[in-house]
Parts: C-alpha cells; sequence; structure tokens
C-alpha cells in the first residue's frame, strides 16, 4: 500500500480526534456527496467493475485483458468492483450486511479497530 500524503495523515488525525469525542458512524466526504446525490460512493468516485470470468479461461489473452484491468484500477483509483466471479449471492448478501453492520459502529469503536503500521507484519 503506498504511504499517506502529509495531508492525509493531518485529515486523518483531525478525523480520528473528532471520533474520539462523539459515537456517531464514521461518513466521509465522497460518501456524503454520493448520499446528497442519490447515488452510491462507488458511482460517486468511479470505482471500475471489472468482469473477472477471463480468469477462468483457457486463453491467455483473456486473462491477460483482465489482469490488464485490474492492474490500471489500482494504479489509478486503488479500488475496483469484481463481477462473475462465482460467489454465490446469499454469501454476498451476508458480506454486506456484516460490512455495514461493522462500519455503522460508533467512531470510538470503530477507531479501535486500526492497526498501527508498526504492529503489520513485514515482507
Amino acid at each position: 500500500m503506498p504511504p499517506m500524503s502529509t495531508r492525509s495523515n493531518r485529515s486523518s488525525s483531525r478525523l480520528s480526534a473528532k471520533r474520539e469525542r462523539d459515537d456517531t458512524p464514521v461518513e466521509t466526504k465522497a460518501s456524503k456527496a454520493a448520499k446528497a446525490k442519490g447515488s452510491s460512493t462507488a458511482a460517486a468516485v468511479n470505482v471500475p467493475i471489472i468482469d473477472i470470468g477471463g480468469l477462468f479461461s483457457n486463453k491467455l489473452e483473456d486473462r491477460m485483458k483482465v489482469a490488464k484491468e485490474i492492474g490500471a484500477a489500482c494504479k489509478d483509483i486503488g479500488f475496483f468492483v469484481i463481477v462473475n466471479h462465482g460467489v454465490k449471492q446469499d454469501i454476498l448478501d451476508d458480506m454486506w450486511r456484516e460490512t455495514a453492520a461493522f462500519f455503522d459502529r460508533p467512531g470510538k469503536i470503530l477507531y479501535q479497530t486500526i492497526i498501527s503500521p508498526a504492529k503489520l507484519p513485514k515482507s
């Protein structure tokens, strides 16, 4: 993961300090703007949707096409959504429900889950 810029670190510190004072769920500027427009955060920041079905192909060119799309998404924005992955809908529904429950927790509790980079394993 690329290092955060000084501006991002300052912004994160302010957000962290603010969240320690209140118990409201964490919300980003992008998610607020997306809600105001009535759209999802992913749509607001143009997160690419990548069909990974080609990864299961016997043709090298199909796999390379998907790999290039993933590489571009990682380089350009850092996020992407995948489709045609074969994961059953009930599992996806459970995952989204748990994700929402995690991020809906009060900020004070949510920030307790942050792991210091110093404690991450070295590779």
